[in-house]
């Protein structure tokens, strides 16, 4: 095993509900089962949106559910994030040149390189690589070795993904990432941001995404007046490193989930 990923958590400070469900219960639920199921892993990955509002006690509660995880954990910036209160909170976690949090995770077989596309001027929610941060991936591109795997992560897609109320919400500039990206491109993209799962390749570069910890964004192929959510169970994937490949596995976080031999019999089916 190598490391469990979970996004868009959407915290709010302690006791608040968002979208009539409640964003710290839900993630201990699936902290729960991290520690139980998957306590192999090197880390959890957070890809983006920590908190819903960018509030400094948001973060504060978030960090005290975070904390209780027996693994290592590293978050990104999310389109909903600010960086002024996360930092005060998180004030450890690794900044660049202008006090973007992008920084490199190793594993014996991988390098991810984590990006901050969080685009503090927008008002659409859009995501961004300015000059500074694609400078800083192209050098960090330029140092991978040959014989280790290349991750990305990072919140925003830089490509669309078919549900037009969330393509209305773009990635700027996405041929000056991909112009970097011709140098070596990476082996898996690991984002958030969309509420749903989904897989594909965009120019030779597999991605994958998966549901946010609170709501959801509904699965519609329409465009409508406003974006619409849904109730759904939240999910984390596992990222397997083989010598060949990357393999993302996708699992349910549910409380009421149960693992039995294949052989069981239950009661109401004895007969």
């Amino acid at each position: 095993m190598s490391f469990v990923r979970i996004t868009d958590l959407h915290f709010l400070a302690k006791g608040q509900r968002l979208c009539g469900l409640d964003p710290k219960a839900r993630l201990e639920v699936g902290v729960e089962m991290i520690n139980e199921q998957h306590s192999g892993a090197d880390f959890v990955l957070i890809t983006g949106d920590l908190a819903h509002l960018g509030q400094r006690e948001a973060y504060e509660s978030l960090k005290d559910s975070l904390d209780k995880l027996t693994l290592p954990y590293h978050v990104l910036m999310g389109n909903h994030d600010l960086r002024a209160p996360f930092s005060a909170v998180f004030p450890d976690v690794p900044a660049i040149e202008g006090g973007f949090h992008q920084y490199v995770l190793t594993t014996p077989k991988s390098h991810i390189i984590c990006l901050d596309t969080l685009n503090e001027q927008a008002t659409d929610h859009s995501g961004k690589l300015c000059d500074i941060r694609l400078r800083w991936l192209q050098d960090q591109i330029c140092r991978l070795p040959e014989d280790k795997h290349f991750i990305l992560s990072g919140h925003h897609p830089f490509f669309n993904i078919g549900i037009p109320n969330m393509d209305d919400l773009p990635f700027r500039d996405p041929a000056a990432l991909m112009e970097v990206l011709q140098v070596r491109k990476p082996d898996m993209y690991l984002y958030g941001h969309i509420h749903r799962p989904i897989c594909g390749v965009h120019q030779g570069i597999p991605y994958h995404t998966l549901h946010g910890f609170n709501h959801q964004v509904a699965l519609t192929f329409q465009r409508h007046p406003i974006l619409l959510y849904s109730h759904e169970p939240a999910e984390l994937s596992v990222v397997l490193e083989e010598p060949e490949g990357v393999i993302v596995h996708t699992q349910l976080v549910d409380p009421d989930t149960k693992v039995f031999p294949a052989g069981e019999v239950f009661p109401e089916n004895a007969d």
